[in-house]
């Protein structure tokens, strides 16, 4: 969370504890910048943002920061309808409720059964949500005059949502296999969802541009934990001899990969280096995995301001498909190899 993100929320917990209560003088800006640690400038972008929201109000030149008189809680509401079991989808949650409570937006959280999610959907219309953002239940049908925008999510080009918010998969995926070449590996393979079609074209990309021949063949497609355990592992190292690394296109198959290497005999990384995607904290502290940050709260904020815009008609395109950048976080599941090619399996 951004510095200036601290200072919104703490001013609206605030607000919304009746610490500070309509009329109110709030803490000047040399004041919040003392308390909460940041600068000046930090402090006033903070402030201004509440202003620009309707939360707070300017007196006179001089008098300071109000919290403003007889203004509504909220200016609207939007809903966020997802699953926050996994925590990636947490951190997305979080993000998308900060960025909107600091444009004085309520955001609902609902999580229906995967085959209620539609008829769900068609009853908001006259619930007062102004706006919905989905994400893990697939293609979703927009309702009448409510803009709802998917995230982090794959479509194929033919089914693919009118506004559609992901991490660059294709470019993060390239960023592993980039690390395993920095190395000294070539002999890969990535073991993936299949839904994870854009991480699976930014391995085959990079692995072509390395000069390595037929990468396509070089994908594996898993559907369970216990299908990589019984099935998955014997194929790849049977299937390309002197394998050295696996990319995978999710930190949650990494988890299940690496204890059944373990349990084979095959130490990661000593004999076999393995990357993650999506940068779990409990994942990647757990096998010092390294992986590819998606950077999910500031996914759901960019996402919720966007809805907020198009809500406000500060945004009027008709469509759109934003990728948004992601970054490789270096840990030890990595080894150097001393020499390109082969691994002691």
């Amino acid at each position: 969370m951004g510095k200036t993100e601290i200072i919104i929320k703490w001013l609206n917990a605030e607000i919304s504890a009746g610490r500070l209560r309509p009329g109110d003088r709030v803490p000047s800006e040399y004041e919040l910048a003392e308390k909460l640690g940041v600068n000046k400038t930090t402090a006033n972008k903070a402030v201004a943002t509440l202003v620009t929201s309707g939360i707070l109000t300017r007196g006179r030149r001089g008098s300071g920061t109000f919290v403003k008189t007889n203004a509504p809680a909220f200016r609207g509401q939007i809903m966020f309808v997802t699953s926050i079991a996994h925590p990636n989808y947490a951190k997305i949650v979080y993000g998308a409720q900060s960025a909107a409570l600091s444009r004085g937006y309520l955001t609902i959280l609902a999580s229906p059964m995967p085959e209620e999610v539609n008829e769900f959907i068609g009853k908001i219309a006259s619930s007062g949500v102004q706006g919905i953002l989905t994400g893990c239940y697939g293609l979703l049908r927009e309702p009448d005059g409510i803009p709802l925008i998917h995230l982090d999510r794959n479509f194929a080009e033919n089914i693919r949502p009118r506004y559609l918010i992901n991490p660059d998969g294709a470019a993060g995926a390239r960023m592993a296999v980039e690390e395993f070449l920095r190395l000294g590996h070539r002999n890969l393979v990535m073991l993936s969802y299949q839904y994870q079609s854009s991480r699976i074209d930014g391995f085959i990309a990079a692995l072509r541009d390395a000069g390595i021949p037929e990468p396509d063949k070089r994908v594996w497609i898993c559907h369970s934990g216990r299908e990589i355990a019984t099935r998955l592992i014997q194929e790849m190292l049977t299937q390309v001899p002197g394998l050295t690394g696996i990319v995978t296109g999710s930190d949650d198959i990494a988890f299940q990969l690496i204890p059944a290497l373990k349990a084979k005999g095959i130490a990661v990384p000593e004999n076999l280096s393995v990357s993650g995607f999506g940068n779990v904290s409990q994942i990647c502290t757990l096998f010092d995995l390294t992986s590819i940050d998606q950077h999910c709260f500031e996914m759901g904020a960019f996402a919720a301001n966007r809805l907020i815009d198009i809500i406000e008609k500060k945004y009027m395109k008709e469509s759109f498909n934003e990728l948004l950048p992601c970054d490789l976080v270096r840990r030890h599941s990595i080894r150097q190899l001393n020499n390109v090619g082969q691994a002691n399996l």
